[in-house]
């Protein structure tokens, strides 16, 4: 390792936390993004703040009971001073009782042990270095929520499109791009592309997000933001049995991220290109129309395709006559079915 010029062992923490190029250090420190470039910017505040001759990083520690700030001022195990090593220092930083990792620097016998003074700079140290680590390790568990996010995208045979607030993809799923291509070439042409090379958003689509987001500013300035729980319908200008819902997805009314718009693509319970019964496509039709439906409308599906009658269903579902009837005639209109036979031969 090749260590930089240290700080003279005299100096306090508070001048040494001063010097310029420990300032541009600590500033690289924050602003790393990923294990190797803190590693890397970990060392070279060390390098300048202290001399030593190694320094250790560990992660990914099982749980243990409480923080601290260890100095080994005794001679360390011999399988340590076997690599010269005699004294040494340790930083730990924490997650409730979950370590997330360790630095620690290392002097021979020859180096000498740390000073007092040394070992209050390393504390005033240790809050940079804890912030870096804790930064890292939200980072880190979002891209992976966010991977397992995309993953199960793209396994749902709902078809799903995300699209930041300046209309940019920011997803979309293979079952989502057989749809674009189906809306933007037709069935005949779609059946021979790549999906993937041909991909581009419905211009209607597009059109009607646009559309949305002059709502949402025009009500924005009036202290309201554009709620969309039911979405917004779409239909293909030409083919009506093609259809999306275009949702206006904010994390809250307080937030300062501008909103997101989910489209999901759906196609006409009714329409004569539905996949036939019992085939693999059949299956994800079901999926797909499940997925659209609330917790209460599924629990009427199920009943109804078990022949349970009003009285029945009202009686299971801690419910009135009247809102089962109710429930029902709204289910109908979803689903765009007029009856409980065409809703069990939709749903098998």
């Amino acid at each position: 390792m090749t260590t930089l010029q240290a700080a003279p062992k005299g100096l306090a923490p508070a001048q040494v936390l001063s010097r310029p190029a420990l300032q541009k250090a600590l500033l690289k420190l924050h602003a790393t993004v990923e294990l190797e470039g803190m590693w890397k910017a970990a060392v070279a505040v060390l390098d300048i703040a202290l001399p030593q001759k190694f320094i250790v990083g560990l992660f990914q520690f099982i749980e243990m009971e409480r923080p601290m700030i260890l100095k080994f001022s005794q001679p360390l195990p011999d399988f340590v001073r076997h690599q010269g090593w005699y004294y040494g220092a340790l930083l730990v930083f924490w997650k409730g009782k979950r370590i997330l990792g360790t630095l620690s620097a290392q002097r021979t016998r020859e180096q000498g042990d740390f000073s007092d003074a040394e070992m209050r700079l390393l504390a005033c140290l240790h809050p940079h270095f804890n912030a870096a680590v804790q930064r890292l390790d939200m980072l880190h568990t979002e891209h992976t929520a966010r991977a397992a996010a995309e993953q199960l995208l793209r396994r749902l045979p709902l078809p799903t499109v995300l699209l930041d607030w300046n209309l940019r993809l920011a997803h979309s799923n293979p079952a989502a791009r057989d749809c674009c291509a189906l809306w933007n070439f037709g069935p005949e042409r779609a059946r021979f592309l790549n999906t993937r090379d041909e991909f581009r958003l419905p211009p209607v689509l597009l059109e009607t997000c646009q559309q949305l987001k002059t709502q949402w500013n025009d009500k924005m300035l009036k202290q309201y933001a554009l709620a969309s729980p039911a979405g917004h319908p779409v239909r293909h200008p030409d083919s009506p049995e093609l259809r999306a819902n275009i949702h206006v997805v904010q994390r809250s009314t307080g937030s300062i991220t501008k909103p997101i718009f989910r489209i999901e693509f759906e196609q006409s319970p009714g329409a004569e290109r539905e996949p036939r019964e019992g085939s693999r496509g059949a299956a994800e039709a079901n999926l797909a129309l499940s997925a659209r439906l609330t917790r209460r409308e599924r629990e009427l599906v199920e009943l109804i395709c078990q022949g349970a009658a009003n009285k029945d269903i009202a009686g299971r579902l801690c419910l009135s006559v009247g809102t089962v009837k109710k429930e029902l005639n709204t289910l109908y209109q979803k689903l765009e079915v007029h009856s409980r036979s065409q809703l069990m031969a939709l749903m098998r």
